[in-house]
């Protein structure tokens, strides 16, 4: 199951999360999608971003959306029909992204232990106009982020599979024609090219020392006191 941003210039941005059911053809440009920084560690009340890196083959066509958002490059029309897309009757076109729900950060599509934020331009992908992806470039995005539910989220590692890029196509009514696949990150769901971040209790401001920390309280709490009583002894002497 796969959560989505659907939408479109033409669109209520109020409905953004849709379930994907059916796998959208391939496009004509060709290249990779990979986890910017696939490993790394997190305070269990941080805020995850997922950042995302775009590169486009040296052979490929590029990746190009106009100023409305509408895709002018990197889908062919035999991509459209193999998608089972009419050219004739599309009205207008955007990039998107999907996030496929998979992986321990979430219950589902949604938390707990974390909840997540797909995140929109100038730093992310989604509805971008004049998007200009040529070949031979690599572009980072911020893909999204993971907020823990309640504020705070257990301890361990957390893993993420797959985050992937596409296009879709709707006519003059707003219909949904359908969709065009770029790339995905980790489809094959292994832990080669997995998101992990392993979150540990991070900073403590004023809470409660770990048995570690009182042991060298008591220590500290001992030489002072050892200080204070030959100070004592010194000024009893004199």
């Amino acid at each position: 199951m796969l959560r989505f941003i659907r939408t479109s210039a033409f669109a209520s941005i109020g409905a953004l999360i849709c379930a994907l059911c059916a796998s959208p053809a391939s496009a004509a440009a060709t290249g990779s999608v990979v986890f910017t920084q696939p490993t790394g560690t997190a305070g269990s009340t941080d805020s995850i971003p997922v950042e995302i890196t775009v590169a486009i083959d040296g052979g490929s066509e590029a990746i190009m959306t106009d100023g409305s958002g509408n895709v002018t490059s990197g889908v062919d029309n035999a991509d459209l029909i193999a998608a089972g897309i009419d050219p004739a009757l599309i009205s207008h076109s955007d990039v998107n992204v999907y996030f496929s729900c998979s992986g321990t950060f979430t219950t589902g599509c949604g938390g707990p232990p974390y909840g997540f934020d797909f995140a929109f331009p100038p730093s992310g992908l989604p509805f971008s106009t004049n998007l200009d992806l040529q070949p031979g470039s690599s572009t980072d995005f911020l893909f999204g982020t993971f907020n823990p539910t309640g504020g705070i989220a257990p301890y361990g590692t957390y893993t993420f599979y797959d985050a992937g890029i596409f296009a879709q196509y709707w006519d003059a009514q707003n219909n949904h024609l359908g969709d065009v696949a770029f790339f995905d990150t980790c489809a094959s769901q292994t832990a080669a090219c997995a998101f992990t971040r392993t979150v540990d209790h991070g900073p403590v401001a004023g809470g409660v020392p770990e048995p570690a920390s009182w042991t060298l309280m008591i220590m500290g709490f001992g030489a002072i006191g050892a200080g204070l009583r030959r100070r004592r002894t010194v000024a009893l002497v004199a």
